[in-house]
């Protein structure tokens, strides 16, 4: 005959955490406490389901009971770290997750939450480094570890080459291991835009910028996608720029071309600087517009955007205008490498504001 197995209500808990549906977690939690007031597990899934639920103090108020109970719960102590750590009390909580690491110094996610800590304390960026490492040495499998280490390495301010060189391997390390991951690749495309500089944009580098932001966007719209368009829109203005500056630059080398009044050589001169660098904006669009997705996203950033909107149709037409102008009789090249200078003009000012602005984070 069966015997009844009374079903434990921590693997419940546990359930109810790994499903999101965190209320009926600590729901449960205080239904199973009535029953054994000081479990240690439970008290500390008490703790993390009330952090989840942006119920600070009293996961602060759990998690220190489970301590209580069982001060040598690794766990217990953890979560009073992270609960610490959320409201400001970087000391406190640096002190729990060292407590954590001390305890169970084989769990990575006691040496993740230990760095975590010490980021938020004043010089202890190399302890932080040291505390990341070993979380990845433990489990270097998990893509969280490696994207510790990317944060330790790359903190918000300036970073040398070596630094980012050393973060970009780590993100890299984490996007392998979980593609879909919104906010890795977001990372990713945001060092790789510091790295080629907002200046650098108007090259290769855009592509792959791009690229990674539109990810972000696409795979979580809601959160991290929001400032992944943010960004989008801050390196299709500052591609807008550079262009536009092309353009300026091309109008008065064909001005020179021309001579007055213009030679027929002068003419073929400068429509072939004007077909050249249509050409490469053509390839340089196609190759930022790859695929219908990413197609999708930048046509919405450019519409919502009315500055970036109109610098391109200037820039448009400023080729247009040269383009025509080669083969207008009389001075008629001059005047339209002329006009083309200043719509290209009109386009830079228009989207020059955006050039000194920071990376959103």
């Amino acid at each position: 005959m069966a015997r009844n197995v009374t079903p434990d209500p921590s693997e419940r808990v546990r359930t109810y955490l790994l499903l999101g549906r965190d209320a009926e977690a600590l729901a449960a939690c205080s239904r199973a406490l009535t029953h054994n007031p000081t479990d240690t597990g439970l008290l500390t899934l008490s703790s993390i389901a009330s952090y989840r639920l942006g119920q600070h103090d009293d996961a602060i108020r759990f998690a220190m009971m489970a301590i209580s109970s069982g001060p040598d719960s690794d766990s217990a102590h953890r979560a009073l770290a992270t609960a610490l750590l959320t409201v400001g009390r970087a000391q406190e909580a640096t002190s729990a997750a060292y407590t954590a690491a001390a305890l169970a110094p084989h769990n990575w996610v006691n040496h993740l939450r230990y760095s975590q800590c010490l980021m938020a304390m004043p010089d202890s960026r190399d302890a932080a480094w040291q505390a990341a490492n070993r979380a990845v040495e433990l489990a270097p499998q998990e893509s969280l570890a490696h994207y510790q280490v990317a944060c330790v390495v790359y903190p918000v301010g300036p970073s040398t080459r070596a630094q980012l060189d050393l973060a970009e391997r780590a993100m890299r390390e984490a996007l392998r291991l979980e593609p879909s991951n919104a906010t890795y690749q977001h990372e990713l495309a945001r060092l790789k835009l510091v790295r080629s500089g907002v200046d650098g944009v108007g090259g290769g580098a855009a592509s792959e910028v791009l690229a990674g932001f539109t990810g972000a966007v696409l795979a979580d719209p809601i959160g991290v996608g929001k400032g992944a368009l943010e960004n989008i829109r801050l390196v299709l203005r500052r591609l807008v720029l550079v262009q536009s500056q092309m353009v300026m630059a091309a109008a008065c080398v064909g001005i020179l071309m021309l001579g007055s009044p213009p030679t027929t050589r002068g003419r073929w001169g400068f429509v072939a600087v004007v077909a050249g660098l249509a050409a490469y904006f053509v390839v340089t669009w196609r190759r930022n517009l790859v695929g219908t997705s990413q197609q999708d996203v930048i046509r919405q950033v450019i519409r919502r955007d009315r500055r970036l909107s109109v610098g391109a149709v200037l820039l448009a037409a400023a080729l247009l205008v040269m383009a025509a102008g080669g083969f207008l009789p009389g001075d008629g090249p001059l005047f339209a490498a002329t006009g083309a200078f200043l719509l290209a003009s009109a386009a830079g000012i228009l989207n020059r504001g955006n050039s000194r602005e920071s990376v959103p984070g």
